[in-house]
């Protein structure tokens, strides 16, 4: 680079008619000119915005909009272009909430990135027959009495949720999985996210868990044909709902558990799975747990339910998060 400068410097001089010494005289000043590089004339890459579709209700808490920066690194600031009597956006938080029904496009900007997504603000029909909770009247009553009873306010680490987390199926949970711990089973069988979402209104929401741990939606599709939009609405609001009605709780929430038939569905629930994994890595109150994963068909002792030995898998998953179940007293 040195020489390449003293010729650049010889030639200059000579069209100018002075010395070359006299250029260099100032040694300290010849040495600091500037080197030029191919890597400060290069534009900086700063790869790609995404971000998925967001649901919102009117009158629920606010969701979250996630921007996914292939470079974390590089991420800025967004600032959101929408219409503002449908819905809100906080560019501060990226959270969004629903003014009115409707289906909103959004442009999210910054310097050097740009990205569209839809908002689905949807107004919830609680009269539907989704939300109609009667036919487990009688075991919503027999687990707020198993609370009462064996439920320590800040201390028992609650299992919540469809037949997988039902004494019925996890037979062993007390005399082997969790001998000795200060936590209860109380699941329901055949139950969807819209019956425990209903439930935060009543004997749910009278609970004070520590934690809770939950195996939740595999009915809302299978069972009741919910679309991947309809199911993410749906386990977003009740998980959100669950963090308004239990602030300091932390929630646990094992990925749907994969069925032995119908196609179409599994492959509905890969893609549920993998959106919610998203949402909830974004979020501080709530533990996706990829058991989907681990689980096979061959695994299974009717095509659904986990065959007995195979619970194990759910609790060295929970193991390996953070949470600290207490010792019974």
């Amino acid at each position: 680079m040195k020489k390449l400068m003293t010729s650049f410097l010889a030639v200059t001089c000579a069209f100018l008619g002075c010395s070359l010494s006299a250029c260099t005289d100032d040694k300290e000043t010849a040495e600091t000119l500037p080197e030029t590089s191919a890597e400060s004339t290069e534009a900086i890459d700063y790869g790609t915005l995404a971000i998925d579709d967001v649901f919102a209700w009117v009158g629920y808490p606010e969701n979250i909009v996630i921007p996914v920066f292939s470079k974390p690194e590089l991420a800025e600031k967004l600032i959101y272009e929408y219409d503002h009597s449908g819905i809100s956006i906080d560019p501060e938080t990226n959270c969004v909430t629903a003014l009115k029904a409707g289906r909103y496009e959004v442009t999210a900007k910054s310097e050097h990135f740009s990205a569209e997504f839809i908002v689905r603000a949807e107004e919830v029909d609680l009269n539907s027959a989704k939300f109609s909770a009667v036919n487990y009247t009688a075991a919503a009553e027999n687990r707020a009495a198993q609370w009462a009873s064996g439920g320590c306010d800040g201390k028992t680490t609650l299992f919540i949720g469809d037949s997988f987390f039902d004494t019925s199926f996890w037979a062993g949970f007390y005399t082997e999985s969790y001998t000795g711990k200060d936590a209860l089973c109380l699941g329901i069988s055949a139950t969807t996210t819209y019956d425990w979402e209903q439930w935060l209104g009543g004997w749910l929401g009278a609970t004070k868990p520590k934690s809770i741990v939950m195996h939740i939606g595999t009915n809302n599709v299978y069972d009741d044909g919910d679309s991947i939009f309809a199911a993410l609405s749906a386990y977003q609001r009740m998980f959100l709902l669950m963090h308004e009605q239990f602030p300091d709780t932390h929630i646990y929430w094992f990925g749907v558990t994969q069925r032995a038939h119908d196609n179409e569905k599994i492959e509905r629930v890969s893609e549920i799975n993998a959106k919610m994994q998203k949402w909830c890595d974004a979020l501080d109150f709530i533990t996706y747990i990829d058991t989907p994963s681990l689980i096979d068909k061959n695994m299974l002792k009717d095509g659904v339910h986990p065959k007995p030995e195979n619970y194990s898998i759910f609790v060295d998953a929970l193991d390996k998060t953070d949470i600290a179940i207490e010792e019974a007293k």
